[in-house]
């Protein structure tokens, strides 16, 4: 996940022959490509969405880049994983003002599985 301030953002909904762009299962899509004070002139290319649909030149974003080949993609970041990292930085700056200690990120471990012995079941 990057954070980025656009310099370019460009939005069609046609192709060069002027027809509108279509998934393969014949639903209408809007193309957004952008340009990145981290990227130059190098254009990023992605999909519009209700989280983009808004931006503008100036506009500081969190984005996930990713290469395809010798082309740049940008996705949006996970909404649930942005509020978790949120939701962390809340609960460290709490704890610091209570006059806890800020602890380190968490780190989800699975729980332990016990081997099941057939012969130790009751029934």
């Amino acid at each position: 996940m990057e954070k980025v301030t656009l310099t370019k953002v460009y939005r069609s909904t046609t192709n060069s022959e002027g027809q509108t762009l279509k998934t393969k299962d014949g639903r209408e899509y809007t193309r957004v490509s952008i340009k990145t004070d981290k990227h130059g002139d190098v254009l990023l290319s992605g999909f519009g969405n209700r989280s983009n649909a808004n931006w503008k030149e100036g506009d500081t974003v969190e984005i996930v880049v990713e290469q395809k080949g010798q082309y740049l993609n940008f996705s949006m970041p996970d909404e649930v994983a942005l509020l978790k990292i949120r939701v962390e930085k809340l609960e460290a700056e709490a704890a610091l003002r209570a006059g806890g200690t800020a602890v380190s990120q968490v780190v989800d471990t699975p729980a332990p599985v016990d081997e099941i012995n057939p012969d130790k079941i009751p029934f």
